[in-house]
């Protein structure tokens, strides 16, 4: 007999220094944005240049991403993973 499986999770959970960032974020505090900015940029521009394949367009919308992650942190879910979200967020404002 072997034991059921665990439901699978539609996302993975945040890792802990994320989601204490993106709840910084939350309470208005700038420099936790700089911080993650930081931490994911390698990964939010990569996504960004290989879905636009253009410098200029990659770099507005991982701008972008950031500053709609900002303005979106207080409804942030860490069990829910909202990094990925994020990153998937330039992909969306670049077909825009």
């Amino acid at each position: 007999m072997t034991s059921p499986r665990p439901a699978p999770q539609r996302h993975a959970p945040e890792p802990p220094h994320l989601a204490a960032l993106v709840r910084r974020m939350a309470a208005g505090e700038e420099s936790a944005l700089a911080e993650l900015f930081d931490q994911t940029r390698a990964l939010v521009h990569g996504l960004a240049q290989h879905i636009v394949r253009d410098a200029g367009a990659a770099e507005e919308a991982t701008l972008d991403a950031y500053a709609q992650a900002f303005r979106d942190s207080a409804r942030f879910d860490p069990a829910r993973g909202g990094g990925a979200g994020m990153a998937a967020q330039p992909g969306t404002l670049a077909r825009d």
